[in-house]
């Protein structure tokens, strides 16, 4: 938070800037994975961006009012990646394309909980991103912006943005949300900086969400009365599980 302002008259700043301004603005982390060779990461958290203190804040969640009536809270997004040079501007208005940026694409389809963000990125931007994490620095942070100027879809305007203190809202005209953000700056921290600044351990959670995954393919082989699945416990999958991310808890 701004130092000076009052809860209050920040949130009453943030609240103008999305109204007037038409920004809105997020930080995301990610967990590079060292066996998901030059991949972004997996989701970790999403904050609300301020100035400098990325990670400050609690974490945010997005919605999605869709054209359908559909009100949607978004959970966990799946994390995508396409290569810039490749992509196909073609959908999106021209100054995507001018202002040679790398930049996410939010999506949330009609059925369904899912999402995602898929980070459109130049294979330099990638590649660095990548050694920083084979140096140690697995956390990849993300600031992202979402302009109103580039929320269009074939030259239609596709969707508004509005903001409060615990999450984003994405009102789509159509129906299905997809919006664009812009990257304005990533950079990359070690795990144990992570934690210090957020108090969250990615791996832990990491960790946690496969061993649920763990145990709801242990009862589907069980009742498809296949027992050759391995049954193991949170300890040892947990040790298991660091040995092969090579990842330090």
């Amino acid at each position: 938070m701004i130092s000076g302002l009052t809860k209050g008259e920040y949130w009453g700043i943030q609240a103008f800037m999305v109204k007037n301004s038409s920004l809105a603005d997020i930080t995301i982390s990610l967990m590079t994975l060292p066996y998901l060779y030059m991949r972004p990461g997996n989701f970790c958290q999403m904050f609300l961006t301020n100035a400098d203190a990325t990670l400050s804040g609690k974490p945010i969640r997005l919605q999605a009012e869709l054209n359908s009536g559909d009100h949607k809270k978004l959970f966990f997004p799946q994390i995508l990646d396409h290569d810039r040079a490749t992509f196909d501007f073609s959908l999106h208005p021209k100054r995507l394309e001018e202002i040679d940026r790398d930049f996410v694409i939010l999506f949330a389809g009609e059925n369904g909980i899912g999402y995602s963000f898929d980070f459109v990125l130049s294979f330099s931007n990638l590649q660095k991103a990548w050694q920083e994490s084979e140096k140690g620095a697995r956390m990849q942070v993300f600031d992202i912006c979402f302009e109103e100027d580039l929320q269009q879809y074939r030259g239609w305007n596709v969707n508004s943005i509005r903001s409060s203190e615990d999450d984003i809202v994405f009102k789509s005209h159509i129906k299905f949300l997809t919006a664009v953000g812009v990257i304005k700056n990533r950079y990359s921290l070690t795990i144990e900086d992570y934690f210090s600044k957020t108090k969250h351990d990615p791996v832990f959670e990491y960790i946690r969400r496969g061993y649920t995954s763990h145990l709801e393919t242990q009862l589907f082989c069980q009742q498809e009365g296949n027992f050759f699945q391995e049954t193991m416990d949170f300890g040892a999958f947990y040790e298991s599980a660091i040995n092969t991310l090579r990842l330090s808890p």
